[in-house]
């Protein structure tokens, strides 16, 4: 009889908190669902309070070794949105939304080349490794949505980046932008003058500096900003930390300007560059409407060609495309589904900073989708105005170094204004 008792007395205990369980479970499901809605409506309303361009913090790779990069966004409906950067001059359209996950979650979920570009595999976009990219981020969770700025968490990368609306001319801030990042991204061989007045040298890679002295320190990852460019963590030298620096326009001491921290003691700069090393060093994107009679030209007789075959065009660029071709004309076909590089080997001009040749090797694919097809297509034409020929370079103090021009000096009507922005659809520009 004691042991039967002593049986109900549990079955009782057991059917009771049962019962508290279920009763609670739904209340709390309730409020939790509740809440992350709560979340999501508020990120949509801040998205949309601001008919204008957003600028996005944006840093793929959860180690940032490739910098940061700043992402225009305009939501002109609860789900379009038009995406630019300061690396593309493109404005691409495409959807988004913002879900309910655990929280709210920002999804570009639709393909957009200018955040997508981040997100693909090397091969394709020709950055990072073959399989895994920039490792970027095109969703996030949002941690926090006022109409003044919106804080993200990308989903991959745990990166922090935050979302501001830009005030007054959208288009003219975002095209500064632009300027801002040429001047920090044209120049390589950086140096770093210390507190103490020691100068370190700097290797930069893509869009971070590292101590050159030391393979092991820590690297100061940046996203230009229109003063100059930003950390994206402090970083900390002979007891001075410092976070922003602000660019200082060319003097006698730093003839391509440089740039220095708040307190003044740290200040980084570029060695006087040539404009052959300007050219040389950097990928100059072509538009149709920045070629000269000669270059107009042979493009019109590409583009009939490329529609003979049902291909676009989608970018073409001269300059280095990598270690293995450092010099070449790379064209991107088909959405770039297919690229080829036409190869030369970069010779400048003894006794001259701004005159070069450029000797024809020979022509390549770049991916799996270019072939001779694509070579025989168009590109032959492109190139053709190029090989063999010299050419001066010059550049407007007041464009250097987002735009140069480089003319042929035997035929006036063969120059190019070439611009550091990538341009696709060249044909429109």
């Amino acid at each position: 009889m004691k042991n039967y008792s002593i049986i109900l007395i549990i079955l009782f205990l057991a059917l009771g908190l049962g019962s508290c369980t279920r009763l609670e479970d739904p209340i709390f499901e309730d409020n939790a669902s509740a809440r992350v809605q709560a979340d999501v409506d508020l990120a949509r309303s801040s998205l949309r309070s601001h008919a204008d361009w957003w600028r996005i913090k944006y840093y793929p790779s959860s180690n940032r070794e490739f910098g940061g990069y700043n992402i225009f966004a305009k939501f002109v409906s609860d789900s379009e949105v038009i995406l630019t950067s300061d690396i593309d001059s493109d404005n691409t359209t495409s959807s988004y939304a913002v879900i309910s996950e655990t929280g709210a979650l920002l999804t570009f979920n639709g393909f957009n080349k200018i955040i997508h570009y981040f997100t693909e595999p090397g091969i394709d976009s020709g950055k990072g490794a073959a399989d895994s990219g920039l490792k970027g981020d095109f969703e996030f969770i949002v941690l926090e949505s006022t109409t003044d700025s919106i804080t993200l968490k990308g989903k991959k990368s745990g990166n922090i980046m935050v979302m501001e609306p830009i005030r007054g001319n959208g288009e003219e801030v975002v095209i500064q932008y632009r300027r801002s990042a040429a001047m920090v991204d044209a120049f390589n061989g950086y140096r770093m003058l210390l507190p103490s007045g020691k100068i370190e040298s700097l290797t930069k890679s893509e869009r971070t500096f590292r101590l050159t002295s030391n393979a092991n320190s820590s690297i100061m990852s940046y996203r230009p900003t229109l003063e100059g460019f930003e950390l994206y963590s402090p970083y900390e030298i002979e007891n001075v930390s410092f976070k922003t620096l602000k660019y200082v326009q060319p003097d006698a001491t730093y003839p391509e300007g440089h740039f220095t921290d708040e307190s003044g003691s740290i200040k980084i700069f570029a060695p006087q560059t040539s404009n052959q090393m300007l050219f040389s060093q950097n990928r100059w994107h072509m538009t149709y409407s920045n070629l000269g009679a000669t270059g107009k030209g042979r493009w019109d007789i590409a583009r009939t060609k490329l529609q003979a075959a049902g291909f676009t065009l989608s970018n073409v660029y001269i300059g280095r495309v990598s270690a293995t071709y450092p010099m070449g004309i790379a064209v991107g076909m088909n959405n770039m589904s297919a690229q080829g590089v036409a190869s030369f080997t970069f010779t400048p001009i003894a006794g001259t900073t701004n005159q070069f040749r450029l000797p024809f090797v020979g022509a390549y694919a770049l991916n799996n989708g270019f072939t001779g097809t694509h070579y025989n297509a168009g590109m032959t034409d492109i190139i053709a105005p190029f090989a063999n020929t010299t050419f001066t370079i010059s550049v407007n103090a007041n464009e250097r170094p987002l735009f140069i021009t480089i003319t042929d000096n035997a035929n006036p009507n063969n120059f190019y204004r070439l611009t550091l922005t990538t341009a696709y659809n060249p044909y429109n520009k």
